[in-house]
């Protein structure tokens, strides 16, 4: 997601071993959608099955305020914070490696182990794929 992009298109993608979860923020309804994966290998191929889709409900809100809020709230009771302080540790190391980026004119693109990348996708200098990761397209066509 950025502003930048010429795109009304504000989606968030996580996909995972057994289930994949899709963020769209620009649909009215159901902007949060949990699909179980149903990937098979079938005749040296990989082989999508229909998914099974269900929208996941959420509180409505504006996250900083929500974050803000909670924040004051932990301060004020002494609550532990959902999110505890080495989060946002690592949070703070990635911006800096991205601002390191930016001033080295982008350091070198580092792909981890395993890693698959698809044909049709782009990878910039500066950009770091972790161990194990599938980066590309999975399409579902139903025939």
């Amino acid at each position: 997601m950025s502003w930048l992009h010429p795109y009304k298109e504000h989606r968030l993608v996580i996909i995972g071993t057994r289930q994949m979860i899709v963020f769209e923020d620009t649909r009215a309804d159901d902007k949060l959608i949990l699909y179980d994966k149903n990937i098979e290998f079938k005749n040296g191929a990989f082989e999508a099955g229909k998914p099974n889709a269900r929208p996941v409900g959420f509180a409505a809100g504006e996250p900083l305020r929500n974050e803000c809020k909670h924040f004051i709230e932990c301060v004020r009771y002494g609550r532990e914070p959902r999110t505890p302080g080495v989060e946002g540790v690592g949070v703070l190391q990635v911006l800096q490696a991205c601002q390191r980026s930016l001033q080295m004119n982008s350091e070198p693109v580092r792909v981890g182990n395993n890693v698959k990348v698809q044909n049709n996708v782009s990878i910039y200098t500066g950009c770091i794929l972790e161990d194990d990761v599938f980066c590309g397209l999975l399409w579902y066509s139903p025939t």
